[in-house]
């Protein structure tokens, strides 16, 4: 039997839709967010870890406006 020929239902693509948990985008409560930044803003040589998430999420203009704003190098490996 060739399952790769075999004809599924539509039904079945709702069912397992409807039992799919659906994902929230990561985010910060607004005093985790105050630390970050007034840590940041401490820091001699701060240094951000951005890896493929960034490009993932579609938040490389936003990456780029952060270090301008804030004057930081960015350096990528």
């Amino acid at each position: 039997m060739d399952i790769f020929s075999e004809v599924i239902a539509n039904s079945s693509f709702g069912r397992i839709a409807g039992n799919t948990r659906s994902l929230r985008k990561p985010s910060l409560d607004d005093e985790t967010a105050r630390h970050i930044v007034r840590q940041l803003a401490e820091a001699e040589n701060p240094v951000i870890y951005a890896g493929g998430g960034v490009l993932l999420a579609t938040a490389s203009n936003e990456l780029r406006d952060l270090l301008i704003i804030c004057r930081y190098l960015l350096h990528t490996a």
